[in-house]
């Protein structure tokens, strides 16, 4: 039996950190006391994953696939079921952290259940026969369950106590806004911070709210909708777009929404907007230098390898060679020109960026 794959999270969320010192001390007695091989905690809704090897002692975070775990268990009853082999069982088909597991294991598992809803499961995995008595082992997996339901239902009160439900941007030293859209295309919710008001050129004229959200997400509001329908609850998005000031300037923007869906056709966008000018002028000047250094530059440079090519031949007279010599200085000369030339090009466009 191999081990589950590792997981490493590229976007581990600070809140999980909570859940690990809450979470981590109960798995590894819920491994010691049953004398289970692994314990583990699922939590899809927090993307929170966590197995304990007693035989390790050490703590794995697992791969998952969120949205099949939620499928598949959703439904379950809050008791405690156990699978004498892991490997047939229907619920745990092609579920590819059950997948490393092929030589008969035995589970029990208790889903964790909040407002009458599974939100994640907590089980133990037996790779050898269970030593102590079946019924001494449900007791165990459902007084552990419920503790850890309990110190869950904790996690999600004090998350709410300590969040409000819509955040306070008004004075974010960043560009950020909130803005609630339902399917009729009303803005039912909008909050901009001042340092976005300040530097977007959407808020720099009088107008509605729609016309100027329809500015700062560079589309109608009816295609910024359609957009947002087909992207999955809690997913993110960014793109890049130009726009002009009062003094007709182009300006370009990076823009970055966190969607999440409200209730059904509803929709809470929480986004940054960054100022991607400068980005914008440093990638244009640095393609030029690709260009000018693989294209213009590379000709001289071939010119004189082809002339010392013909001096190795060491074919020539010493007339022939007083020739190849005045072209190797000319074109020299005629490189070191050019990169001077370039040097003032790059120096005015490196100053014209910084002013931007």
């Amino acid at each position: 039996m191999s081990l589950p794959k590792i997981f490493n999270n590229p976007y581990f969320q600070p809140r999980h950190q909570i859940l690990h010192n809450k979470m981590n001390p109960v798995l590894k007695m819920l491994a010691e006391l049953s004398q289970a091989s692994q314990s583990f905690l699922i939590l899809w809704d927090e993307d929170y994953h966590e197995l304990y090897d007693l035989e390790r002692s050490s703590y794995i975070q697992i791969n998952i696939d969120h949205h099949l775990f939620n499928s598949r268990f959703s439904k379950l009853n809050q008791e405690v079921i156990f699978v004498p082999n892991v490997k047939f069982h229907t619920l745990f088909r092609n579920i590819s952290f059950f997948k490393s597991y092929i030589n008969e294991e035995q589970l029990f598992i208790y889903p964790i259940v909040d407002k009458n809803k599974v939100k994640g499961i907590v089980g133990t995995i037996f790779t050898k026969s269970i030593e102590d008595s079946f019924d001494r082992m449900m007791k165990h997996m459902e007084s552990i369950g419920e503790y850890i339901n309990h110190l869950y239902g904790d996690y999600l009160t004090n998350q709410k106590n300590s969040l409000p439900d819509y955040l306070n941007l008004e004075n974010l030293p960043a560009s950020f806004f909130e803005v609630e859209i339902n399917e009729d295309l009303e803005l039912l919710y909008n909050n901009f911070s001042k340092n976005l008001m300040r530097k977007h050129p959407a808020f720099t004229t009088e107008c509605s709210v729609e016309k100027r959200m329809s500015k700062l997400l560079s589309m109608p509001i009816s295609d910024f909708f359609t957009l947002i329908q087909k992207i999955r609850d809690k997913q993110s998005m960014e793109y890049v777009y130009s726009c002009s000031n009062q003094n007709g300037e182009k300006k370009y923007f990076l823009i970055k929404l966190h969607i999440s869906e409200v209730k059904t056709s509803q929709y809470r966008c929480l986004g940054v907007v960054e100022d991607f000018t400068i980005q914008k002028a440093y990638g244009s000047v640095l393609d030029q230098m690709i260009f000018d250094i693989s294209h213009v530059m590379r000709r001289p440079v071939v010119t004189m390898k082809g002339l010392t090519n013909l001096i190795d031949m060491d074919k020539f007279e010493k007339d022939d060679l007083k020739e190849i010599s005045k072209k190797i200085k000319s074109v020299s000369e005629e490189m070191e020109e050019y990169i001077r030339a370039m040097f003032k090009i790059y120096e005015a466009k490196q100053e014209a960026i910084y002013h931007l």
